[in-house]
This record gives structure tokens, C-alpha cells and sequence, in this order.
């Protein structure tokens, strides 16, 4: 999993009124400060006033597995129009903005809406001085700042949230540990050398929902990846490909504002579609949607889902940081996205983190969790340790922890969410997480063929529950397509339905913790618990669990 920093240091880049800066991930040499470039053609976005309760009562109805709308979702054509910005909020910032010679869009969420224009036509709406700052969140980006909060005078009325902010590409930067315990299966040699699971291995071990060569079932899959500063190499997939015997899956870059080019190949992206390659039958399609790497824009990337050519049955989200470091307006803005995409159908799903119970890390050791994995629109995936028999079937599962060197996967109690309605029983008056959980020990880990940071690529043993994330979402993508064989819709979201499933549908993790670095939380227990979420799936019984539902709930 990748974490990206966001906290108050950085003044140039501070938005006044809504609290927004950025820390450096460099080492050197970032460029800090600067006046923006008058004709630079920048993007702010505004969070308009708009129909949040009427979006969240229709979630309820789609989502719950006892009523007779259960998946009756909404066509995404239609969620701006109903359950988006009010008329008189949408119709007065797009007056302002042309009136200043900006263009208004809104998004297909309806959630928000971008205002483009050039700097110095931006600065003359808002009367606010626009800061440029080149290399401060990553090589090659330049983030654009507002001094101030961004509202022209008089837009105040119209707007929930301002993000005065704006990111450009600008340039293209190039022991005594668990062992292999099952039988090795469908693999290269040198992936075998790394000591990990082979994929089919562990898809035999979860309840493989389709042969690799599936067709009937991979035409009708799809699936999206949202990256944030990691891209992923062809080559690297095609070579694993060639190893798992697994060609034929079509994976699409999609960039999103302000990235003009692919992403610089990193292990992140590597890992992400290679698990997801090697889950889906030939024939999936797969959307990469590139990002850059400033958190505070991340609802951009979401939003993006609801404008891909096919709408995908599920999407994946590797990246995160912990609460007490996130920003109210950006949450408020990601979970109002991420609420649109499970009325139009979409399950989303986030690695819960890979620190333990104190995502924030060993300088604080204080119990936190990751967002947007705890988002309450979100499925949050936990990490666990798989041990195989020889015939590769479950011989059991635990919680993974492997110490401060291996991770732990994250969870816990938010301090942003309150219980949603979907959680009873969670223990707690406020979300908890993960909600599900699957292997995401590095050792022995998943076979990745990856970068080796000296300019070439070797195969390695890879952990964390950014594969625990796609790995889930394939296999429900995968579900997904076998209900669309049957005319039936996709899932949307998943937590109403999960935490309905009966017992024999999921695994029951009972022994572990994920105590990283403070010892207050949290232990796998009998049923729901901190450690890992209700536990780990089986597959075959969940799908059929989900069939049984069906699209007009069990009434």
C-alpha cells in the first residue's frame, strides 16, 4: 500500500480558509513558492450545495439485501440530474465563473464542479493570489494553490467545499518467515524462486469462481484500478503473463486532470494489475486510472469511474492515509462520490493499510485507521496470512503480522465515521475496519515481476493489502460477470449484503492481531472483529449467497 503525506507544513501551498497544504516527499530540490505563470491554464473545484440526503436514503434501498429495490441502482446518466447539485447552486457558480470568462463543468457525479481557466483570469474571479510549487508532492508535478479559499465574491451561497487547488504533470520521470506451504502450480520457475504463492494456488484456496480461459464470463468483466503516482509497465505484465499463462486481458490507461502522459512504472502499479491479470478470465477489460499523487484532489480520481466507456463492476483503490491527517472538505467530497457510485452500481474497495492498528506509523504509535478505507461507502480490505495443504485447499488463516519489517494489516475505530447503519454489532458507536480480509503477507507473499530500482525488473515476493484490495475486487468483478451471464445487475455496494452473509460464506478468522506498534487493539476474535473485518471469503458460497439475494431482495 502506498501512503502519500499530507499534513500543515508547507505555507505556499496552503489554501487559508479550508486548511489545505502539502508536505515534500523529496529529498532536494523541489522548486517552492513561486507566482504562478499568468497564462497557465488551472482547474479549481467547488463542492456544490446539493441533494446528499435523498442520495443517502436511495443507497439504503439499492443496497440493502431485504428490500425490493436491492440493485435496482441508478443509470449513471441520471445521478447528477437527481441526486446532484441543486439547480440554484449549479446555475449561480456557472454564472460567476462565465460571466469571468472561466468555463464551468460539472461532474458526472454531481457532486462537484470544475472552474478552468488561466491564472490570471482565475486570480481576477477570486481576487486571490495563485501560488505554483514544482517537485513538492513528486518529480515532474506542479501544484497550484489559491492564498485564500478560493470563492469568487457571492459564490459562498452555492458552494459546500472549495479545493483553490490544481496539479499538473510537467514532466515524465523514469528468516523464520512463512514458507510456500501448498503444492507450486501453474507458475514459471523463476516466479517459484521467490517462494510466494502462484496465483492459481491461491485462487484454488479461496474457491476459483472461473477457469483463466473463461470467456463467456471475461467478456462480461470489468474492473478499474485508481492509481495515485504509480503507473504500471506493459512489458513487466506481459512477462507475467507469459509465466501464469495468463494473456488476453485488456488493460486500458485512463488519465485523469492534469496528467498529459503515463505514469512512471512502479512496484504499486505492477502489483495491482498483475494480481488482477492473473484473477480475471481472458477477455476482462481493466481500466487503469492514472492519478497524481496530491491526496487533497483524490475525489477527482473517483469521479472519474462514472465516465469510463463501461461502467465497471468494481473498483480498487491501493492508496491511503491515516485519519487524523485528513482534511474534513476532502472527505466530505470523496465520500460523496463514492455514495454516487454505489447507486450507479459500482462495489468499491480500498486496502485498509498496512501498519497495523496505528496507520500513522512508529514516530506516533497512536491507534488510527486509513482513509478512504473507512470511508462508510467503502469495503475496506484487510490483510490476513493464508497456510495451505498440500492440495492447496485452506488449512488456515490468520491475521497478518510480521512484525515491524513485514506490516500488519491495518484497522480499527474511526474518529471520522460514525457506525453506519449497515455495522451493527461492530462494537464500537463509530465505523470500524476492515470490513473483509485476504492474504497480504509478504511472505511468502504474491509473485510480482516488478522494478528492482536499478533500472531493470526481477521477480519478487510481494505483501500488503494492496494486493488484498485488487485480489477482492477481481474475484467480485468476476461474481459480478457470472450475474450479468444471468441478466442480473452488478453489486454496488458491498457492506449491506457482506455483513448479512451467512456464516459458511466467510471464513472466520480467529487468531492474531494487528498490535504494530501499540498494544491497545486489536485481536481477531469469533465473529466481527477489529483484526480482520468479518474474516476472509469463500468464494463459491458467497457467490451464491449473492445470488440468492438477487435483484428484488428477499422481501
Amino acid at each position: 500500500m502506498v501512503v502519500v503525506k499530507v499534513v500543515g507544513v508547507l505555507s505556499v501551498a496552503v489554501l487559508a480558509a479550508s486548511g489545505l497544504s502539502v508536505q515534500s516527499t523529496q529529498a532536494a530540490g523541489p522548486s517552492v513558492g513561486m507566482a504562478a505563470d499568468s497564462d497557465d491554464v488551472i482547474t479549481f473545484y467547488y463542492g456544490l450545495k446539493r441533494k446528499e440526503g435523498k442520495a443517502k436514503k436511495r443507497l439504503i434501498e439499492v443496497s440493502d439485501p431485504d428490500r425490493v429495490s436491492y440493485r435496482n441502482f441508478v443509470d449513471r446518466s441520471l445521478l447528477a440530474k437527481r441526486y446532484g447539485a441543486r439547480k440554484s447552486a449549479k446555475q449561480g457558480l456557472k454564472r460567476s465563473a462565465r460571466n469571468a470568462g472561466l468555463k464551468f463543468s460539472l461532474d458526472t457525479t454531481g457532486v462537484f464542479a470544475r472552474v478552468t481557466g488561466t491564472v490570471a483570469k482565475m486570480q481576477a474571479w477570486t481576487g486571490q493570489q495563485i501560488i505554483s510549487s514544482t517537485g513538492v508532492i513528486a518529480d515532474g508535478v506542479t501544484v497550484y494553490a489559491a492564498q485564500g479559499d478560493g470563492l469568487a465574491p457571492g459564490t459562498k451561497k452555492f458552494v459546500r467545499e472549495a479545493v483553490p487547488a490544481y496539479q499538473e504533470q510537467t514532466g515524465v520521470v523514469s528468516s523464520s518467515l512463512p514458507k510456500n506451504s501448498g503444492t507450486w502450480m501453474d507458475g514459471c520457475k523463476a516466479a517459484k524462486g521467490t517462494g510466494a504463492y502462484s496465483y492459481a494456488q491461491l485462487n484454488k484456496a479461496y474457491g476459483q469462481l472461473a477457469g483463466p480461459n473463461n470467456r463467456k464470463i471475461g467478456k462480461r468483466t470489468t474492473m478499474a484500478i485508481l492509481a495515485s503516482s504509480d503507473g504500471y509497465s506493459d512489458a513487466n505484465l506481459a512477462r507475467a503473463a507469459k509465466c501464469f499463462g495468463t494473456p488476453g486481458r485488456t488493460f486500458n490507461r485512463v488519465a485523469t486532470d492534469g496528467v498529459h502522459s503515463a505514469l512512471p512504472a512502479g512496484d504499486e502499479g505492477d502489483l495491482d494489475t498483475q494480481v488482477a491479470q492473473a484473477i480475471l478470465p481472458k477477455g476482462s477489460t481493466v481500466y487503469y486510472l492514472e492519478g497524481l499523487p496530491f491526496v487533497a484532489l483524490t475525489f477527482v480520481v473517483w469521479a472519474k469511474v462514472l465516465d469510463l466507456p463501461a461502467l465497471p463492476q468494481t473498483a480498487s483503490y491501493s492508496y491511503g492515509l491515516c485519519e487524523p491527517k485528513q482534511l474534513d472538505i476532502v472527505v466530505k467530497l470523496v465520500d460523496s462520490v463514492l455514495l454516487r457510485l454505489g447507486l450507479a452500481g459500482v462495489s468499491a474497495m480500498a486496502s485498509s493499510g498496512d501498519d497495523g492498528s496505528s496507520d500513522c506509523g512508529p514516530a506516533t504509535k497512536k491507534l488510527a485507521v486509513d482513509y478512504p478505507s473507512s470511508s462508510p461507502y467503502m469495503t475496506s480490505v484487510g490483510g490476513s496470512l493464508i497456510k495451505l495443504n498440500s492440495d492447496n485447499t485452506r488449512r488456515t488463516e490468520v491475521v497478518w503480522n510480521q512484525g515491524e519489517r513485514g506490516g500488519s494489516g491495518g484497522g480499527g475505530q474511526s474518529i471520522l465515521a460514525k457506525r453506519p447503519w449497515w455495522q451493527a454489532g461492530n462494537g464500537s458507536k463509530m465505523r470500524t475496519t476492515p470490513d473483509i480480509s485476504a492474504n497480504a503477507a509478504p511472505a511468502p507473499g504474491w509473485a510480482v515481476y516488478t522494478v528492482d530500482g536499478q533500472g531493470g525488473s526481477s521477480w519478487k515476493g510481494v505483501g500488503g493489502t494492496s494486493a488484498s484490495s485488487p485480489f477482492f475486487a477481481s474475484v467480485m468483478a468476476v461474481m459480478a460477470a457470472k450475474e450479468a451471464k444471468q441478466g442480473r445487475p452488478a453489486f454496488g455496494f458491498l457492506n449491506p449484503a457482506l455483513y448479512d452473509m451467512p456464516e459458511s460464506a466467510i471464513y472466520d478468522i480467529t487468531r492474531g492481531n494487528n498490535e504494530l506498534y501499540n498494544p491497545k487493539c486489536c485481536k481477531a476474535t469469533v465473529g466481527y472483529d477489529w483484526a480482520s473485518g468479518l474474516g476472509a471469503p469463500n468464494l463459491k458460497k458467497m457467490a451464491r449467497a449473492f445470488a440468492y439475494y438477487g435483484i428484488e431482495g428477499r422481501g
